[in-house]
């Protein structure tokens, strides 16, 4: 896969900073950018005002929590003021406003500025609002040396600042860019069968980069494709050129015969970073393929022996449907028609479906398209508007049928007659370039219209279509003379007359939707000199006008966030451990060696760590058999706890299968339930390499494997990009200050482009070490009050993500 490669520069400041190192002691700033102070500010800076735009914003995404800012080196026209807003998913979360002067220059030359937040912010996404009064200057200093892709410049250089945290880590910031990766473009171009030996859909897929790439398939319509809805998850069958350009194939198996009308739907999926990415929804089935191919839907094939198998495959099917009583309102053998929608979307959020006649589908358009033009109407095929609401019902006829959604026509002009009685008439149309014109029911001023007056449509013969309100009761004299291009017209059901000629020379007129019955079209008092409306084709019952539906859309991804906890080595310590999880109903795994019962490492670890005293002793394998684990659980730890990179190294693979699958096998036999994971002994990147990974997977039921924590990039709320090199997020080891204060953030978190994983780990004797037992079962509660934060195990992680996450690298 792909990764961001994030380097981290530590700046060396050669200007006073007094202001940031009197806190030294207790945090540090992390820099956007490296390089040396630059003394010109005017020809390398981030410029704000006067003749450049007077507000300039800067984004950038931090991955530690932050409480102050501070800007090296800002010169400022004397006594102008800078603005710095900080804005957080489109809300403000702090405002600041100083003078910039410097009474030693009368100048606005001012060193340094420090600018106290009075709270933390958590780490994210946020954009610095600059901005400066009319007619002033601000220049804001940046390094000297490269600057990388990934940083927003603005006008001729890049805003240089830092930002103080307590994260003893290395964290950094990033302007611009778009996280881990950007959208990977993912596309599903072309769906196809196949039928020689089993049937199956294939689908290909396109984009930018393809690890770790899933199809999502789901087998009935949703809500929202997204993951953890679906009926299937499945991974590329190869590689292959397609169209010019390299794509994956998947192929979605197992489709029975009575399944040959059956919708699946598929969209193809990556996620990286904690954010998933998504290709478009597909809807196809078996149907659609032979539809396309016979020429009712496509362009027909040219074998008459592919024609004739696809007609027997419909037959089989239909048959199969009857025999097994399966949706046989649906059968093969019936006669569909497609529905397709140009600009909008059906109800199961696709654009085109096949049908049988009289089946009514709902379709949905926005009220305003990306243009930012509003909704005006639905037109069909023969461009008759025959829906003025945003949501409408339409009944699958006896011909493929496409319903286009029409945004930001031309908007005629209408001329009011006041009637005196809080009424009044179409007096008057200039149709402004517009050939469908839904006529209003109330006038500006509130009065409601009851009729078309005599003459108001005169001369508009390039009107397409018509609707009127429901309210009108009357068409006058000549209303529509000459209005050659009218072709549709909806009419209310109340409608009672209808002036002399009303509709003379409407040469083109060919359907009236009428909102009654054939009696009530009957009892219109129609005028002479209207032979075109009499000449028209009536549908009667069918009326339109706009509707104050709402839009169906597709619902964002809900993304959330998890806690897990491991310790390691399976010593003595774990009993009080467990009685505090058990307290507060808090999941955990513990990693244990089964090859070192009772084995009591005690004397070695107190002069490793130079604390006299301290107790490190694993339970025997009596004490494990009366279950103390019960409820929990268990992973690998290797038998014997060796370095597996050296151990690899020095006595071969077979030395490490064993020693992973013995343990594996033994905890099976404590608990009764065989692992999925372990954590590595020792903990370092350098304790495992590819080989010791390919044979663990190759020869264990161990799909993934935790580390210590990342000592480049600790402290993240991040998923593992392979399982089989799971760092977590922070350790025991590291104190409960630093525990607590990533608990602030992960509580104050909100996963808007990704879920989120904060993952302790550590050894039980840590708590005796450090003094923290009071301190990590305050911590356990806290964190165990949270209702937004779902609580799991390693092994329940995996299993809820295995499909999202490789073990390793293909």
């Amino acid at each position: 896969m792909k990764k961001a490669v994030v380097l981290l520069l530590v700046l060396t400041m050669v200007f006073s900073m007094s202001a940031a190192l009197s806190n030294a002691d207790s945090g540090h700033y992390v820099w956007n950018h490296t390089g040396s102070y630059v003394d010109d500010p005017f020809n390398n800076s981030f410029r704000v005002g006067s003749d450049k735009p007077l507000t300039g914003n800067v984004d950038f995404r931090t991955d530690v929590s932050f409480s102050k800012i501070f800007f090296p080196k800002i010169w400022a026209t004397a006594h102008g003021q800078v603005t710095i807003e900080i804005i957080s998913s489109g809300t403000s979360v702090f405002t600041s406003t100083f003078t910039m002067y410097n009474p030693l220059y009368d100048s606005g030359d001012v060193p340094n500025v420090e600018v106290d937040i009075g709270r933390t912010l958590p780490a994210g996404r946020y954009t610095f609002a600059v901005s400066v009064p009319e007619g002033c200057y601000a220049f804001f200093a940046y390094g000297e040396g490269p600057l990388s892709d990934d940083y927003v410049e603005y006008g001729n250089g890049c805003m240089m600042f830092g930002l103080w945290t307590t994260d003893s880590g290395e964290g950094f910031i990033e302007l611009g860019g778009s996280g881990p990766v950007g959208d990977p473009g993912l596309h599903i171009a072309g769906c196809n069968l196949s039928f020689e030996n089993d049937v199956y859909v294939m689908y290909a897929v396109s984009g930018d980069y393809f690890d770790n790439v899933r199809l999502l398939v789901w087998n009935s319509p949703q809500s929202g494709y997204y993951f953890g809805t679906q009926d299937a998850v499945l991974t590329p069958e190869r590689t292959q050129t397609l169209q010019g350009q390299e794509m994956l194939v998947f192929e979605y198996r197992g489709l029975a015969a009575k399944q040959m009308t059956d919708d699946v739907y598929a969209r193809a999926y990556v996620k990286s970073g904690g954010k998933a990415y998504y290709s478009e929804m597909r809807k196809y089935s078996v149907l659609q393929y032979v539809y396309n191919k016979t020429g009712r839907t496509g362009t027909a094939s040219s074998s008459p022996a592919l024609i004739e198998l696809l007609e027997s495959m419909l037959t089989f099917g239909a048959a199969t449907q009857r025999y097994a009583r399966y949706r046989t309102g649906r059968l093969a053998t019936d006669d569909f028609y497609q529905v397709n929608v140009s600009g909008g979307i059906i109800s199961d959020l696709s654009s085109q479906g096949l049908y049988v006649p009289g089946e009514t589908v709902t379709v949905s358009a926005s009220e305003v398209n990306d243009g930012g033009e509003a909704f005006n109407c639905w037109v069909d095929s023969g461009n008759t508007v025959v829906g003025t609401g945003v949501t409408m019902d339409v009944t699958a006829g006896t011909r493929n049928e496409t319903y286009t959604a029409v945004y930001g026509l031309a908007q005629p002009r209408f001329s009011y007659e006041d009637r005196g009685d809080g009424t009044c008439v179409i007096s008057g149309v200039e149709p402004n370039g517009a050939v469908n014109i839904i006529v209003p029911g109330e006038s500006p001023d509130g009065k409601i219209v009851t009729g078309i007056g005599d003459a108001a449509f005169l001369g508009c013969a390039d009107v397409e279509n018509v609707v009127l309100p429901e309210s009108v009761t009357s068409v006058g004299e000549r209303a529509f003379y000459g209005c050659a291009g009218l072709s549709g017209i909806n009419v209310p059901s109340g409608l009672s007359a209808v002036g002399v000629s009303a509709f003379e020379n409407c040469t083109g007129l060919e359907t009236v939707c009428f909102g009654g019955d054939s009696a009530q079209w009957e009892e219109i008092d129609v005028a002479s000199g209207n032979g075109c409306l009499e000449a028209a084709g009536v549908v009667y019952g069918f009326y339109l006008f706009p509707s104050t539906d709402v839009p169906i859309t597709e619902e964002p991804p809900v993304y959330k966030k998890y806690f897990t906890m491991s310790f390691d080595d399976g010593i003595t310590q774990d009993l009080r451990i467990i009685q505090i999880l058990k307290k507060y109903d808090m999941p955990c795994t513990f990693n244990i060696n089964t090859g070192l019962y009772g084995v009591n490492w005690s004397a070695w670890l107190s002069e490793a760590v130079a604390s006299p005293g301290l107790q490190h002793v694993r339970f025997t394998k009596a004490q494990l058999q009366t279950g103390i684990y019960n409820g929990f659980d268990v992973e690998v730890h290797t038998l014997e706890h060796p370095d597996l990179a050296a151990s690899y190294a020095q006595y071969g693979r077979s030395y490490v299968v064993n020693q992973v699958k013995q343990d594996e096998d033994n905890i099976t036999g404590l608990t009764g339930i065989r692992p999925v994971g372990m954590a590595y002994p020792g903990g370092l990147e350098s304790s495992t390499s590819d080989a010791v990974i390919r044979a663990i997977l190759e020869n264990s039921s161990v799909r993934f494997a935790r580390l210590a924590v990342n000592a480049k990039k600790p402290y993240k709320f991040e998923f593992p990009e392979y399982w089989m090199m799971w760092y977590p997020t922070a350790s025991i080891g590291g104190g409960m200050a630093a525990l607590n204060s990533l608990a602030d953030a992960f509580i104050a978190a909100e996963p808007a482009d990704g879920d989120l994983l904060f993952y302790v780990w550590g050894h039980g004797y840590e708590l005796d070490q450090f003094g923290l037992w009071d301190a990590f079962e305050a911590f356990v509660k806290r964190m165990s009050e949270q209702e937004d934060i779902v609580f799991v195990t390693n092994a329940e992680l995996y299993e809820l993500f295995k499909d999202e996450i490789p073990s390793w690298k293909n």
